[in-house]
């Protein structure tokens, strides 16, 4: 180092130690920044829509998880900020910039960073950041089981008990597959998933578990040069793409079916739709829209299904509406009808399947409703299985770092005694207390509608009529338009409620909430009591 360079380096050290301000000055300065802070905040507040954040933190004693709540329920509803964030963040992604839900690709696209993040995180498999999940839990959360391993075996071995072959799909993330538009045409061939990912297969397939690898599908899909595998600014795969995989799972299928159930006629149809993508919507992006085209598939006779689809968000898109349809608009068909994975399967396979998804929570979701229509059907006196050959199991491969691989009961499910409690024939209005509440559903993702578990008890009829049971739980909608519904976000345990509940096998019930989002009670026992749908007055 010169004698130069080290004698502007002490001077420079001086100076930073002994900043010279005048009292005048600091005064002025100090009061500029209290003035700045304090008209933000009235702005804040005189803009927004606050009744939410404030009846979350008011509703009962302040604890670390109320506290967040309204703290991430303020940011998203303050007003100042929720009208000048779709316009900061748009120059933002002009300039390559995304938020702390989303990356900016390249030629427009977008990703779902927390999918990003799976796959080129620490391995999933490494006991250490096992630990690191489970003691990293948010105050409001439920204590997650990180290990896929275990919970994958026991559903494969109570499934192969019954006679019923398990098929594992991890669907792999956008990134997986089109690496280049993250990263440069440098990086078209990198070979990208979690560290654990193969381990991971390999364990299942030495169980005997059958895998059922889209990948090699998709990249084939993504380099044709005809369109890409995945939506450019949305999480999910084109309809082109969920043809091409149906086509190959169903030939891997066909083989371990009853041939009278296969070789059945199925019409499909073409149709143009045009959306926001929900990486857009993270980041409150006004478009462009996308347009695809989806083949609806119509049956022609109805037939018990000897395929079972369990899915998430994946298996949703282009099959239901209300999956990903706000409630702002009810002319807002989503993504399409009809035409995702489950239906052009039957398209190729030649036979029905019965499709059984929720957005999110691939891990835990889609296995607690089968498992809920299991008992179900036990009460209703029938053969939950009757005719299933196949039970394919689909989740997004973030759900392996990310997901709660909480084990299943589905013995307890499967042996509930027929006639044991009262179905529900339509509305019935309760008055009861809430034992248990689930973690509130974070609202501000990229579905616009959740729901959470209550357990209730000592419940009372308010018609004319026996009460249904006397416990149970009801799922409440806690997110509505991206928006936490405050009269739900202030109830807790102790308190009463009355509400009007439906069997949430009700068909006009399932076809509209049954798909969305819910947050679960960490709760075995829950399992075996009766679940139904329901509004708060």
């Amino acid at each position: 180092m010169s004698r130069l360079q080290a004698e502007r380096e002490n001077q420079a050290r001086v100076e930073m130690g002994h900043t010279q301000v005048s009292p005048a000055t600091a005064r002025a300065l100090a009061a500029v920044f209290l003035t700045l802070v304090f008209c933000g905040s009235l702005a804040q507040l005189g803009l927004g829509d606050l009744a939410g954040p404030w009846s979350t933190l008011t509703a009962r004693f302040p604890n670390a998880c109320t506290l967040s709540e309204f703290e991430r329920e303020f940011d998203l509803r303050a007003g100042l900020a929720a009208r000048l964030r779709p316009t900061v963040q748009s120059a933002l992604v002009r300039l390559g910039a995304g938020n702390a839900s989303a990356y900016v690709g390249r030629d427009g696209w977008l990703f779902h960073r927390a999918s990003v993040d799976a796959a080129l995180s620490g391995a999933f498999l490494d006991p250490r950041a096992q630990a690191r999940r489970v003691t990293g839990t948010d105050a409001c959360d439920t204590v997650p089981r990180p290990d896929p391993l275990p919970a994958v075996l026991a559903w494969n071995q109570a499934l192969a008990s019954r006679g019923v072959r398990l098929v594992v799909f991890p669907t792999p993330a956008k990134a997986e597959i089109h690496p280049e538009k993250l990263a440069g045409q440098d990086a078209r061939d990198e070979h990208v998933r979690n560290a654990s990912y193969d381990h991971f297969v390999a364990s299942l397939r030495e169980n005997e578990v059958q895998v059922f690898e889209p990948h090699v599908i998709l990249r084939k899909t993504a380099r044709s040069g005809a369109q890409p595998a995945y939506l450019a600014t949305d999480t999910h795969w084109r309809p082109e793409a969920v043809d091409a995989v149906a086509e190959e799972l169903a030939a891997s299928l066909r083989p371990v079916l009853p041939l009278g159930v296969r070789g059945k006629r199925f019409e499909r149809r073409r149709q143009e739709v045009r959306r926001r993508g929900d990486v857009s919507a993270l980041l409150d992006l006004a478009g462009p829209l996308e347009t695809v085209e989806i083949r609806p598939v119509r049956a022609t006779d109805a037939q018990r299904a000897p395929v079972i689809l369990l899915g998430d968000s994946f298996t949703n898109i282009y099959s239901s509406p209300a999956a990903f349809a706000g409630a702002a608009d009810e002319d807002d068909v989503g993504w399409g009808a009809d035409a995702g994975l489950a239906e052009q399967l039957a398209f190729h396979l030649g036979a029905p399947v019965e499709r059984i998804a929720l957005n999110d929570d691939g891990a835990f979701a889609s296995r607690l409703e089968l498992a809920r229509r299991v008992r179900a059907a036990r009460l209703a006196g029938r053969d939950p299985f009757d005719g299933v050959s196949v039970v394919v199991w689909q989740f997004a491969t973030r759900e392996l770092s990310l997901g709660d691989w909480r084990k299943i009961d589905l013995d307890a499910a499967d042996t509930a005694e027929a006639g044991t409690e009262q179905s529900l024939p339509g509305a019935r209005r309760v008055r009861a207390r809430i034992s248990a509440r689930a973690a509130l559903p974070a609202p501000g993702g990229p579905y616009p509608e959740a729901l959470v578990a209550l357990r209730i008890e000592e419940i009372e009829s308010l018609d004319a009529q026996p009460a249904p049971a006397p416990e149970g739980v009801v799922y409440v909608l806690a997110v509505r338009e991206n928006r936490a519904v405050p009269e739900v976000s202030a109830l807790g345990p102790g308190d009463r409620v009355e509400l009007r509940l439906w069997d949430f096998e009700d068909e006009t019930v399932a076809k509209r909430y049954s798909v969305l989002r819910r947050t679960e009670l960490d709760d075995p026992d829950a399992l075996l009591l009766p679940a139904w749908f329901g509004e708060l007055p």
